[in-house]
C-alpha cells in the first residue's frame, strides 16, 4: 500500500502486507535465475491423478498438473520479485536437459547423483510455456545452464538488471547487490537483498573449488572445509594468487592439474562469452599460461592445442590424426 505525506521534505512509501518499507520503484530489469520459480510452482501444483502396480506390484502414483495455475503460481512469485526490488520489468531465465557444456566437454558424470530422482509434473512444459507467453522476456538454454548466463548478463550490463536468484553460488560470484528470492513463511524466511564485497566474490569459486560441491558430484579435497579453505586463501589479493594456491593444494593432496581445471569448468560461471543479443559461445577456463591439448575420439591420442593438423572449428574441434591417418573429432582435455 501506499502512504502519501503532503509535506516538505517527504515522499511517498510503498510498505509490503508486513508493513516493511519496500523500494523506490527504478527502471532496473530483475535478471532472474527462474529455474527454482518453475520447480516450485510444479511441486505445488501437480497432484496424484491414479494409483497403479508396475511389474513388481508396487504401488505407483500418477501425477498431473494444471499448467495455467502453475504459470499463475509462478507469475505470482515473480510479482513479489518486482514489487520487493522495486523493477519494474524481468527477464527470466531456464536451464533446459543434461546436453549442457558441462556434461558434453567437462564431466559426463556431473550431476550424476541427481539421476534417477524425479522432478515435478509438467517441469519442462511450465518453462516452455513461460517462452511462449513472454518470447522477448523468457529464454530456455540447454547447451549451457541459466546461472552462467544471469552471471555474463549482469557482468555485461551492470546498471541495466538486479541479480535475482536463490543460489549462493550465483549470488556470490559477482561484486554488487542481488536480491535472493528465496523464502519461506513457516520458517520466517523473507526475501532479501544482499551485498557481496569484492574480495568475497573473487574468492568464492576458488572456495568452491577446494571444498567441492556433493550436490553437483564436485569431488573437491579430502579434508577441506571452510576453516582450511579460509586459511588457505587469507592472504590472496589476486585471481591469480588464488589460482596459484589452489593449485597448489590439489597437487599436495595428490590431484593432478586435470583435476583442479575439470573442477574450475565444473564450478565457474565466468565461461560464456557474448556474441551477439542472447547469443553465446563458451569459453572454457584454464590456468595462464596453459597449453591446451585435444584428444582424438577415435583412438585417444593426446595432441597439444598449437601441433593440431589443418584443424577446423565447426561447433566440435576437427582435425587430422597422424595415428588414425584421418580427419577425427578432437575433444579439449
Amino acid at each position: 500500500m501506499a502512504v502519501e505525506i503532503e509535506m516538505d521534505g517527504f515522499i511517498d512509501i510503498d510498505l509490503s502486507s508486513s508493513g516493511k518499507v519496500l523500494p523506490q520503484k527504478n527502471d532496473k530489469i530483475a535478471l532472474i535465475d527462474a529455474d527454482t520459480i518453475v520447480f516450485g510452482a510444479c511441486t505445488v501444483k501437480e497432484f496424484v491423478e491414479a494409483v497403479t502396480e508396475d511389474d513388481e506390484g508396487n504401488l505407483v502414483e500418477i501425477y498431473d498438473i494444471n499448467l495455467d495455475e502453475a504459470y499463475q503460481h509462478a507469475v505470482d512469485k515473480i510479482n513479489d520479485i518486482l514489487t520487493a526490488t522495486g523493477c519494474q520489468d524481468f527477464e527470466l531465465h531456464f536451464t533446459v536437459g543434461r546436453k549442457s557444456f558441462r556434461y558434453t566437454r567437462v564431466d559426463e558424470e556431473y550431476k550424476a547423483n541427481r539421476v534417477g530422482g524425479r522432478a515435478p509434473k509438467g517441469l519442462y512444459e511450465l518453462k516452455k510455456l513461460f517462452v511462449e507467453r513472454n518470447p522477448d522476456k523468457a529464454f530456455m538454454w540447454s547447451e549451457f545452464e541459466a546461472d552462467d548466463v544471469v552471471i555474463v548478463k549482469k557482468k555485461n550490463y551492470v546498471d541495466k538488471y538486479i541479480l535475482c536468484a536463490v543460489d549462493k553460488d550465483v549470488l556470490y560470484c559477482l561484486p554488487g547487490t542481488h536480491f535472493n528470492y528465496y523464502s519461506r513463511a513457516d520458517y520466517n524466511i523473507e526475501m532479501k537483498f544482499i551485498t557481496v564485497e569484492e574480495d568475497a566474490a573473487m574468492k568464492h569459486l576458488y572456495f568452491q573449488v577446494l571444498m567441492g560441491d556433493s550436490g553437483d558430484n564436485v569431488i573437491g579435497l579430502k579434508g577441506v572445509g571452510k576453516v582450511t579453505a579460509n586459511k588457505l586463501l587469507a592472504e590472496c589479493t589476486t585471481a591469480k594468487e588464488c589460482e596459484d594456491v589452489v593449485m597448489k593444494a590439489y597437487e599436495d593432496k595428490g590431484r593432478c592439474v586435470t583435476d583442479f581445471i575439470k573442477n574450475m569448468r565444473l564450478i565457474s560461471m565466468h565461461q560464456l562469452k557474448e556474441l551477439d543479443d542472447n547469443q553465446y559461445e563458451v569459453v572454457l577456463w584454464k590456468p595462464e599460461n596453459y597449453t591446451t591439448q585435444y584428444q582424438c575420439t577415435k583412438c585417444d591420442k593426446i595432441t597439444n592445442e598449437d601441433e593440431l593438423v589443418d584443424a577446423e572449428n565447426d561447433g566440435d574441434i576437427i582435425a587430422f590424426c597422424a595415428v588414425c591417418n584421418d580427419r577425427t573429432i578432437m575433444l579439449e582435455v
